[in-house]
Formats: C-alpha cells, structure tokens, sequence
C-alpha cells in the first residue's frame, strides 16, 4: 500500500498533486519536497550546506500549469537589473504563485509578488522605502494575436517555447507597481518653504517724469 508520498527538488517549488494520480481516495494533498502534509508547506528547501534554495529562473509553465503547481520563495534581487537600476535600493522579492488551467481553458498564473526597495522622494530628495507588491493574473499565449481571445480578467504572457523566464515576468509586474511620483508620507519639508502661488502685489515705482526736471531748472534760474 502506498503511504505519505514525497516529492524531492532542488528548488523552492511545490506541487499540488491530486489523489486520483497517487491510486489514493478522492482528497488531495499538498505535497513539498521530502514531508507530506495536508496543508501547504511555505519554507524552502535547506541544502546540506545550510542554504536556502531559489526559485528557479527558467521554468516549464504550460507544463506547471497543467500540473497546477505552485511557487513560492525569493528570487536574488542581484538578477533583477531593471528593477535595481529603477530604485536607489532593492531588497526582498517574494513570489507566491499558483498555475493552473482556468474555466475557459487557459493555462494562467495568479498570485502575489512582492518587494522592499527604496525610492527617491520628490518632495525632500531624501531615501524613501516603499513595499511594492502587485497581484498578477496572467494568461499564457503562443503569440500576441491571441490576446483578443482572453477574458478581461487576465493580462497575456507571450510564451512561444517551453520554458520562460520567471524572473522576468516578476520584474515587469514590480516595475508597473512601482508609483509615478514617490512622497513620504509625512511632512518632510516645512510648508514655508514653498511657494502659494499667489502672485505678489506689484510694486510701485517713481518714473522720472521729465517736465518736472524742467519745471527744477526753471525754479533754479529764477535765483
């Protein structure tokens, strides 16, 4: 009889697998790396070397789809260079994603991605952190035509191979998160310090008039 099946991998990915592909009853599992429990498992796998594992970078999402597998983990932001090179600092990315076939047959991805990074603040011109996150529902397509054929509710992703590239589809959704103009949330400069937008009252000023310099000579050669 087959008891507690394990999934062992060498990255931070775990896999939702149904009962009716194990011989077992009709529940299903979730099973993550080498332990079997009825919920969801959110740690990383440890090597022996005392190291988390990443997310992959290149993946299979038709067939992750198709499986409906899940991801969850941190990617190394030292591989995200758009992102790093549009803030002043990026620290932890976090991805919590779900694959799956969806009621009309698409092969999507949903889920969360996150960030901590540091901005520029326009107002001070001080550092400003910022948590970035954004919800992803996205629908995989061959090309972009097939775009005009997907439910509003999805964004496409163009995947015409079998493997993509996870990081940076995580990286474009951080990037539409990151906002148009970044203040602190707090008065950071004194108000004084900037301008109304009154205009000031004009000031008055003596024109020479030059009759009345005549008017000076004539009074002075009547001496």
């Amino acid at each position: 009889m087959l008891t507690k099946p394990c999934i062992f991998s060498t990255f931070g990915v775990f896999a939702v697998i149904s009962a009716a592909m194990l011989g077992l009853n009709s529940c299903s599992r979730r099973v993550f790396f080498d332990s079997c429990y009825p919920s969801q498992y959110h740690a990383a796998l440890i090597s022996a070397s005392g190291y988390s594992a990443m997310i992959p970078r290149l993946i299979e999402p038709r067939k992750f789809a198709q499986q409906g597998l899940s991801v969850s983990g941190s990617l190394p932001v030292q591989e995200l260079d758009r992102l790093s090179s549009a803030v002043l600092a990026l620290s932890a990315v976090d991805v919590n994603l779900r694959f799956g076939i969806s009621e009309s047959k698409h092969r999507v991805v949903t889920g969360l991605v996150a960030a901590n990074v540091e901005l520029v603040c326009q107002r001070c011109l001080e550092a400003l952190g910022l948590k970035l996150s954004s919800e992803v529902s996205l629908a995989m397509i061959w090309a972009e035509e097939e775009a005009k054929q997907l439910p509003t509710i999805y964004e496409p992703w163009v995947v015409a191979a079998d493997q993509a590239d996870l990081y940076e589809i995580v990286e474009e959704e951080l990037l539409l998160a990151l906002p148009v103009v970044a203040f602190h949330d707090y008065e950071c400069v004194d108000k004084s310090l900037f301008a109304t937008g009154e205009k000031s009252p004009p000031v008055e000023t003596k024109q020479n008039n030059p009759f009345r310099v005549l008017a000076t000579l004539k009074g002075s050669s009547k001496i």
